[in-house]
């Protein structure tokens, strides 16, 4: 079996191949191959020339000449290709017409005849190029010399004539396949410009059994010659049959093999994503698929977008655009030297395969053509998904812009406003509304209006590096969303009339235009969009009362509005400055009088307003976003005094208030953690009041966050109850250990003779449910003892202690100890 018969590109298209491509034989590379040639050449011939015997018969020449024959035919029909990267290699059977030809003709007959046979069947039957031909006849020398010289040591041994036919095949196989190894590793090294020996070892395995296998055909057909020549027509016609049996057997494996990999192509495409990965899969898996010399793809990935080829380069794309010109558009081949370059239609473009005519499969041509029907469904697919987005990106910019100005509109800026208060910081909403605008539409109509909202669209543009975003709500109305207190938002409103109160031309008037704009500032006016929106307009219609032209909601001398402006400016700044000081009431067990717990209370004192009540600065603080930073302050600080109490041998458990913002911030019992680790206080020590109403809002939420905090093993506790909306029902699915009863209940008790029906079920039912329970507003000892008498655990108000500095406790809690135990032995 002959190896290494070498196929390599034409000059020209397919020279300059892409990475992963294969490579195409250059001209350096059949330099060398005929370098290669030439000193192997002579020695052949000298070792030819010194072989006898010199002279033949005529039979012996007929033979040779039917011999020549037998090698041409075998070399150009029967053949097994076999494709290794972007080269072929063929596998021809010639190993019978080679053991034939050593026991009936001389060695340099021998040579002649398969010489010639070779130059026929490459040069005048396949055409092939001149460094090829040399290769393959040195080849078929190199092998003829070495199997003449073996058989002849072979047939020396005098082991009888079967057993040398025998050992004799098994020579030629051997040698015939280790010889073709070593020229097609030449070969396909030479033309790699380095060793490579993958293919030589797969086909030391592939050739190896059907050359043995022919070589014993060859044995049979020169045992039945010496019976006679007409009996050697039975072993030509099986190995006609095995070869082409042979040959079946491996096309169906490599057409399986193929439907295979065309089956992972079609993954891998409809697994690239984009369209121009997509472009790039296909060029690679066709690589991979087929190994052709190369491959490209001409897709144009719009429609305004003229279509490059994607794989090759420029030179060859050049080529191939010269050769799609002559081709047509139905797909056919078009037919150089020794490749055929196939071009199928790809959606909106093309697919260029080219390989090796001589290595092209039955299957091939029609591989190339489902693999372009497989990426041209891909292709349209995804066209068709890039098409549904950008409907949908359509759809999404009609709906949050405004037709006539393209600015976002109200939905847009709602939005924003939403987002301006998740983010925490102060920001403002300007409303601006164009100052007789009516006017306009009603002198020169709908349209000219339309003019001159577009041109102070215009205008306005460099204001967009100022806000948040600037829309139009409607008619003359715009609105922005500005970042940043109040200074900021009128430095935004004059740049703003500064932008429009110039003179527009519309139909050959000057139109003047200007604008009323009123702030309205979060949180001190409001964080929700449509509060701001409404106070925003409110100012603005105050800037046109009174022709100021901009005007900011609430700023009125001794107003409500300023009062809370001045509450919620100085309360981050008190924050900031630790100004916010934290005092403790004390908490006594009602039956024995001990001081049980402390409750944690906030208190400030303005320096202009004076002392600011908790629920006004807390408001404040939810309004600024930081409410979080009050929690943290109040927290720390009560548990730094605890630690101090409990060294100081008072071990009270202290109770610190948690706002309803602060329950839907899933960070709160990582901060609570964080802060019982830090000042080393037990968890059970730490006692977390939060009002029934704060729960029952976003029920969902809140109970995840109580959970969390009681498996810390902080105690919680309900305040204010009967204040809110929820029942003792309720309660029981909360995880809380506490009930403190609202004063507005404990309160009356003072003037009432008998007990409240109501009270008493509150503290019954509770106790039965297991809670604690804590009565707020202790005025007097008769409230005190009228609770203690209905079963109310602990108590809290001002009879009892009024709150307190953490320093003043100590001094306290020793007095009521005293004053305690005095009351008992008197």
């Amino acid at each position: 079996m002959e190896l290494a018969r070498l196929v390599v590109a034409r000059p020209g298209l397919g020279m300059s191949m892409t990475a992963g491509a294969g490579r195409a034989t250059t001209p350096r590379a059949a330099q060398r191959i005929w370098l290669g040639c030439a000193p192997v050449a002579a020695p052949l011939l000298a070792a030819t020339a010194l072989w006898g015997p010199r002279s033949a018969s005529w039979t012996q020449l007929w033979q040779a000449a039917a011999l020549a024959a037998v090698v041409a035919v075998c070399e150009r029909w029967v053949s097994i290709t076999v494709r290794t990267g972007t080269q072929s290699h063929s596998l021809t059977l010639s190993e019978a017409p080679l053991l034939i030809g050593l026991f009936l003709l001389p060695v340099p007959l021998l040579v002649g005849a398969r010489i010639a046979g070779m130059v026929v069947a490459n040069q005048v039957l396949r055409r092939q190029e001149g460094y090829k031909t040399a290769l393959n006849v040195t080849q078929t020398w190199t092998e003829t010399l070495i199997a003449a010289g073996l058989t002849a040591v072979v047939t020396g041994l005098a082991l009888g004539v079967h057993v040398e036919l025998l050992v004799a095949a098994a020579v030629v196989g051997l040698v015939v396949n280790i010889v073709g190894v070593v020229f097609m590793t030449v070969a396909v090294s030479s033309t790699a410009g380095h060793l490579v020996l993958g293919p030589a070892r797969r086909a030391v395995w592939t050739g190896l059994v059907p050359a043995i296998t022919s070589a014993l055909v060859g044995a049979a057909a020169v045992a039945l010659w010496a019976v006679s020549p007409v009996l050697v027509l039975a072993p030509a016609m099986l190995s006609v049959v095995l070869t082409v049996a042979y040959r079946s057997w491996l096309e169906l494996v490599e057409a399986n093999a193929s439907h295979a990999r065309l089956l992972t192509f079609t993954k891998a495409v409809a697994a690239a994503g984009d369209l121009d990965a997509t472009i790039d899969t296909i060029v690679q898996e066709t690589r991979t698929l087929l190994s052709p010399r190369h491959v490209a793809v001409r897709l144009p990935t719009s429609s305004d977008e003229s279509a490059a080829w994607v794989g090759v380069d420029a030179a060859t794309a050049a080529e191939l655009d010269l050769l799609l010109e002559h081709e047509g558009n139905d797909g056919a081949t078009v037919p150089p030297a020794d490749e055929e370059t196939l071009f199928v239609p790809l959606d909106t473009g093309w697919i260029a395969v080219s390989l090796e005519r001589d290595s092209i499969r039955p299957h091939d041509r029609r591989t190339v053509g489902m693999l372009a029907t497989h990426a041209t469904v891909v292709v349209q697919n995804i066209r068709s998904a890039d098409s549904l987005r950008d409907q949908a990106a359509e759809a999404r910019h009609r709906a949050n812009h405004d037709a006539l100005t393209g600015l976002p509109n109200r939905q847009s800026l709602l939005t924003a406003i939403v987002e301006a208060d998740l983010r925490g910081r102060a920001f403002g909403v300007l409303l601006l509304d164009l100052n007789d605008f009516k006017k306009v539409n009603d002198a020169l109509g709908h349209h000219a209006g339309d003019q001159v909202l577009t041109e102070l669209t215009r205008r306005v543009a460099p204001i967009a590096e100022d806000v948040r975003v600037f829309a139009r709500l409607g008619g003359d109305e715009f609105a922005a969303v500005v970042e940043g207190d109040v200074s900021r938002c009128t430095l935004v409103a004059e740049r703003l009339h500064l932008l429009i109160g110039r003179t527009t031309s519309v139909d050959g008037y000057d139109v003047a235009t200007s604008a009323s704009i009123g702030v309205a500032l979060a949180p001190e006016h409001g964080s929700d969009p449509s509060t701001l929106l409404k106070h925003a307009e409110l100012a603005m219609y105050g800037a046109k009362q009174r022709g100021c032209g901009t005007h900011v909601y609430g700023i009125e001398s001794g107003g409500r509005a300023l009062r809370d402006l001045k509450v919620s400016s100085g309360f981050r700044m008190a924050l900031d400055r630790g100004e916010i000081d934290v005092v403790f009431q004390p908490i006594i067990d009602l039956e024995s009088g001990r001081v049980a717990a402390v409750e944690a209370l906030t208190r400030w004192s303005h320096p202009e307003l004076g002392v600011i009540r908790p629920d006004e600065f807390i408001a404040a603080a939810e309004q600024n976003g930081m409410v979080t930073d009050l929690t943290r302050h109040v927290l720390h600080a009560s548990l730094q005094w605890q630690r101090l109490w409990a060294a100081a041998g008072i071990d009270l458990q202290v109770a610190v208030n948690i706002s309803a913002r602060s329950l839907v911030d899933d960070q709160l019992a990582d901060m609570v953690c964080s802060a019982l680790s830090r000042h080393r206080v037990p968890a059970n020590r730490l006692t977390l009041e939060l009002t029934e109403s704060s729960v029952v809002s976003d029920p969902s939420i809140t109970i995840a966050t109580l959970r969390r905090l009681r498996a810390l093993g902080v105690r919680l506790a309900v305040d204010d109850f009967g204040t809110g909306y929820s029942s003792l029902a309720y309660l029981r699915e909360l995880p809380v250990d506490e009930v403190k009863i609202d004063k507005s209940f404990v309160i009356p008790l003072v003037e009432e003779l008998h007990t409240p029906p109501l009270l008493s079920g509150i503290i019954n039912l509770c106790r039965e449910m297991g809670f604690e329970l804590v009565g707020e507003g202790i005025e007097n000892a008769t409230v005190q003892r009228k609770l203690t008498d209905m079963g109310c655990s602990r108590g809290q108000g001002f009879h009892i202690a009024r709150p307190m500095d953490g320093a003043d406790l100590l001094d306290w809690q020793a007095r009521w100890r005293d004053d305690r135990h005095l009351s008992i032995v008197l």
